[in-house]
């Protein structure tokens, strides 16, 4: 049987840089009582990005009413998320090649640099897409400073999270794990979350049902999709958590690997990789003919 589970994303192939947004690049007014706002021009000075911004979204966005009518969230500043170049991308499964991604993310740190470092290597932890009134529409774009934002509480979440089940690893205990994992609740509002709980809005991972033909075959298959890089992360996480997952770090590089059955690696497995464990093999020679 296929896959239940099957997903693909983009990622930058030039990566990203962080860019400071000013609000006086703007000129705008507010749209009746709603969240909405038009923006009317923008500054010369702006960069490039900034218009580009505006055109997508025809002038008309809501994503933009948070900034102008709260400012900047605290943590994440007026940073954006820019690519490097106009979406010139490239499409992975992260699922089969980084099987163990949400420890790389709990090990992000929890910052605009993190989350930036994290974009380059694995892509964007949510989708470029900015809500337009008018046309109404999704359009790719860079992220601005409310999704630095939720990805760096992603961060502290994965941390928790990952914290929490080596815990229950050791002691057997699972409440602490079952405590701060989405209950399908709507968590904002409820008495004690922290926005360092896995949670950002009413759930963490998000599945979607949707149908693919089978590589190779012209067979149709039904699949569940994460909606983001960032559901996948939370469902490889679950889906270690249930599998009860053994883990251990390169003692090659910083990234981790799972070993035991069905991972085609014993527990004895030193390295994530054989270019890793040839990489090794090569400085442990050139120490010896040193020496």
């Amino acid at each position: 049987m296929p896959d239940l589970i099957w997903f693909e994303w983009k990622r930058q192939l030039k990566g990203y840089r962080l860019e400071t947004i000013d609000l006086d690049w703007f000129t705008r007014e507010k749209m009746g009582r709603s969240s909405d706002w038009y923006i009317h021009e923008v500054s010369k000075d702006a960069p490039e990005w900034a218009h580009e911004l505006v055109l997508a979204c025809d002038g008309f966005a809501s994503d933009f009413g948070t900034i102008f009518e709260h400012g900047f969230l605290t943590e994440a500043k007026n940073y954006c998320l820019v690519p490097n170049a106009s979406f010139e991308t490239e499409t992975y499964n992260p699922l089969e090649q980084y099987p163990t991604l949400f420890m790389e993310l709990a090990e992000t740190e929890p910052t605009v640099e993190g989350v930036l470092s994290f974009a380059n290597k694995y892509g964007a932890l949510h989708e470029h897409r900015i809500h337009c009134v008018e046309p109404k529409g999704f359009y790719q774009v860079a992220h601005l400073p409310k999704y630095l934002f939720q990805s760096m509480n992603a961060i502290k979440g994965m941390k928790r999270a990952t914290k929490a089940w080596f815990e229950y690893k050791e002691t057997g205990n699972p409440n602490p794990l079952l405590a701060i994992l989405p209950s399908g609740h709507n968590m904002i509002g409820i008495k004690g979350v922290k926005p360092e709980w896995p949670v950002f809005g009413n759930h963490t991972a998000s599945l979607q049902y949707k149908m693919r033909i089978l590589p190779g075959t012209k067979k149709l298959s039904m699949y569940l999709a994460p909606e983001n890089l960032l559901s996948c992360i939370w469902v490889q996480f679950l889906q270690a958590v249930t599998n009860d997952t053994q883990l251990k770090q390169c003692a090659a590089c910083p990234s981790w690997f799972s070993f035991g059955s069905g991972t085609g690696r014993r527990s004895s497995a030193q390295y994530c990789s054989d270019r890793c464990r040839k990489t090794a093999h090569v400085q442990r020679k050139s120490q010896k003919e040193a020496d």
